[in-house]
C-alpha cells in the first residue's frame, strides 16, 4: 500500500489552510478534498469551491454533501468510510452539483494521508468527466448503430444475390423468350441497384458524396454485367460535383440503366462502339449527367423528356438481342402511340430522375448522325475539377 507523510497537517484540520501544502492546493487546477478521520470534509481547495460555489466554510464537516446527488450519497459515505477503515486508496464515480445548478459526473480518487506514522486524512482529487461520459456515449452508439447497418447492409445483400438467382432460374427454365427477358432483366437490376446502395448504405440520406467515381463506378458495373462486348466504355467526370447520397443513388442508377441499354442495343452484333458517360458542370449551381453512343440510334430526330407522353420506353437489361433498326433499344416512335410501349426501363428512369430532382432527356439525331444521346441536368453546388476512366 502506497503512503503518504505530510507534516504539520493534524487530524482536526485546523492547520490545513495555514499550511504552505494547502496554499499550494489552491493554486491546483484539479479539485481537491480532505477527509478527516471521522468522515467529514476538512479541506477544499479554490478550484473545488469555485466549480461547486461553496466556501470551505459551507463545505466543512458534512455540510459538502449537500453538492452530493441524493442518489449517489449512500455509496460516496459507504465507499469513504470503508478507505479510512482500510486506509487504503478509493474511488468513487458520483454526480456533484455545479454552481450553476447542473449535475455534473466526476471522478474522485483519493488516498490515505499519514503524520508521524497514523493516519491523518484521506486526501482525494475530483475530475470532472461529463464530457468524456458523453463522448464515450456517442461512441458506443456510433459503433452498435454501425454494427447493425452492416448486418442489415449483409442481410440485404444476401436477399438481393438469393432474388436474382431465382429469377434467373425461372428465366432459365421459361420457354417464352419475352418473359425470360423480363426475369434476366429483373434480375439484373436487383444486382446493379445493391451495389449502388452498398457503396452508399453506410451513409445517411441528407450526407454529401461525391458523384463523380459513383458514376464511374455505376457505369462499370453495367460492363461487368453485360460480359464480353466489342464496345467500349469512356468516362470523363467533373471533380468537386457533390450531392447529397438521397440523389447520388438514383443518379447512379440511372447511369446503371442507360450504360446496360446502350451496350444491349446501340450497336448491331459484331459492331465495334463507344459509350460515353460524362459528368460536367453547366452552371454555378448546376450539374449534368450525359451517356450517349455512338450506335444506330433513332429513326427519328428530335429531342424527348422523359415523363412527358412521348411513348418511348427504355429497353430491359438482359434481353441480350440487338432490338430494333430504328433506335438503340426503344420502340420505334413512330409506331408506338402516347400511352403504349413504354417499358419497364423508362417507368425507372422517370420515377429515379423524379427522386434526383432532374428530368431525362433524350436526343436523337436520326438519319443525320448515328448515336443517342441522354441528358440529366441536376442542381449540384460548384467545385473545381476533373477526373477521367477510360
Amino acid at each position: 500500500m502506497q503512503v503518504s507523510q505530510v507534516a504539520g497537517l493534524g487530524a482536526s484540520g485546523a492547520e490545513s489552510t495555514e499550511m504552505p501544502w494547502a496554499q499550494a492546493a489552491h493554486g491546483m487546477p484539479a479539485m481537491l478534498r480532505c477527509t478527516d478521520l471521522l468522515g467529514h470534509c476538512s479541506f477544499v481547495n479554490a478550484a473545488w469551491q469555485d466549480f461547486t460555489g461553496l466556501s470551505l466554510e459551507q463545505a466543512r464537516g458534512r455540510r459538502w454533501e449537500a453538492a452530493v446527488h441524493p442518489d449517489d450519497l449512500a455509496d460516496c459515505r459507504a465507499t469513504l468510510d470503508h478507505a479510512l477503515a482500510e486506509q487504503r486508496p478509493f474511488r468513487l464515480e458520483y454526480r456533484l452539483r455545479r454552481a450553476d445548478g447542473a449535475w455534473r459526473g466526476v471522478v474522485e480518487e483519493g488516498r490515505p494521508l499519514f503524520h508521524a506514522g497514523h493516519l491523518a486524512h484521506l486526501l482525494a482529487q475530483c475530475i470532472d468527466i461529463t464530457d468524456i461520459q458523453a463522448l464515450v456515449e456517442r461512441h458506443r452508439i456510433r459503433a452498435e448503430r454501425d454494427g447493425l447497418v452492416q448486418e442489415l447492409q449483409h442481410r440485404v445483400r444476401n436477399n438481393a444475390q438469393a432474388t436474382s438467382s431465382v429469377l434467373n432460374l425461372q428465366a432459365g427454365r421459361s420457354r417464352d423468350p419475352a418473359v425470360a427477358a423480363a426475369l434476366r432483366g429483373a434480375a439484373a437490376r436487383v444486382l446493379l441497384a445493391t451495389q449502388v446502395q452498398d457503396r452508399m448504405f453506410h451513409m445517411a440520406g441528407s450526407a454529401t458524396v461525391e458523384l463523380g467515381p459513383e458514376v464511374i463506378a455505376a457505369a462499370q458495373a453495367a460492363c461487368d454485367l453485360a460480359g464480353q462486348h466489342r464496345a467500349r466504355l469512356h468516362c470523363v467526370v467533373a471533380a468537386g460535383v457533390a450531392v447529397p447520397v438521397r440523389q447520388a443513388a438514383p443518379l447512379a442508377l440511372i447511369v446503371n440503366e442507360l450504360v446496360t441499354n446502350a451496350l444491349h442495343h446501340a450497336f448491331p452484333p459484331d459492331s465495334d462502339g463507344v459509350v460515353r458517360v460524362t459528368l460536367r458542370r453547366v452552371a454555378a449551381d448546376q450539374a449534368e449527367l450525359e451517356v450517349a453512343d455512338d450506335g444506330i440510334g433513332f429513326a427519328d430526330p428530335g429531342a424527348s423528356v422523359f415523363g412527358d407522353p412521348v411513348g418511348i420506353g427504355l429497353a430491359d437489361p438482359g434481353a441480350g438481342a440487338f432490338a430494333n433498326p430504328g433506335h438503340s433499344g426503344f420502340a420505334d416512335p413512330a409506331r408506338v402511340s402516347p400511352d403504349a410501349g413504354a417499358g419497364l426501363g423508362l417507368h425507372l428512369a422517370r420515377r429515379l430522375a423524379a427522386q434526383a430532382g432532374s428530368q431525362l432527356v433524350v436526343e436523337a439525331a436520326g438519319d443525320r448522325a448515328a448515336g443517342t444521346r441522354f441528358r440529366l441536368p441536376f442542381a449540384a453546388p460548384d467545385r473545381t475539377g476533373h477526373l477521367a476512366q477510360d
